[in-house]
């Protein structure tokens, strides 16, 4: 049972950048593993870099979700909030950003986490 009275919740920001990434390595921008005794509520994930890239929201090892950026966006956001609070995670899952960019120069990256860490 969860006693209501104590839950602590606070905003958790979890930024990550990667530079000289080269064309066609899938590679980890950001990642964050929920702690114990805790359910994280995910609210969005911005992601941005400086080539056309492929932008992989990835859950305990499954796709959840793809952007994709263009030569005119370069900025992209992955948007929770349609799910009311966000979307909740339980304790332990680990949850990743990962790029592939199929330009022919190195690229640099840069995801944001965002949302609010509940728990006692």
């Amino acid at each position: 049972m969860v006693d209501y009275d104590n839950l602590v919740s606070s905003p958790l920001s979890i930024y990550g950048e990667i530079s000289g990434v080269d064309s066609g390595i899938p590679t980890r921008i950001a990642s964050y593993k929920v702690p114990k005794s805790r359910v994280f509520w995910l609210s969005k994930i911005d992601v941005s870099g400086d080539n056309v890239s492929e932008y992989a929201f990835i859950v305990n090892s499954i796709t959840w979700d793809k952007k994709f950026s263009s030569f005119f966006q370069y900025s992209l956001t992955f948007d929770f909030y349609n799910f009311g609070n966000g979307f909740s995670f339980s304790q332990n899952t680990m949850l990743e950003i990962w790029v592939t960019h199929n330009r022919p120069t190195p690229g640099s990256f840069n995801a944001r986490i965002q949302g609010m860490l509940v728990g006692t």
